[in-house]
């Protein structure tokens, strides 16, 4: 019942890891001011997509394959029906 008053009120993000997948490639051109940091946000940027490969994973697909995909794409929306093996709107399709 919270999710869903939240999700009215906050506004949506696809599920399915794909949100965090696409926050990743904010972090791909960032720098740190020194190594320290520069190291933190390569590893956040790695963390980020992980949860979208395990779900790919733990379905028998190939996670690198449709993670580079998804990637391409540049839309936010997308990302991966597992059902259908397929790039779709995660949002149109109802993945929250």
């Amino acid at each position: 019942m919270n999710a869903v008053k939240n999700a009215v009120t906050d506004g949506l993000l696809p599920g399915g890891g794909a949100a965090l997948l696409h926050a990743s490639r904010l972090l791909e051109d960032l720098e740190g001011d020194n190594l320290d940091e520069t190291l933190g946000i390569k590893t956040l940027a790695c963390a980020l997509k992980e949860p979208f490969k395990a779900i790919l994973d733990n379905a028998g697909m190939n996670a690198d394959f449709y993670s580079s995909k998804v990637l391409e794409t540049e839309d936010w929306k997308k990302g991966v029906c597992v059902r259908r093996a397929q790039i779709v709107d995660m949002l149109e399709t109802g993945v929250r």
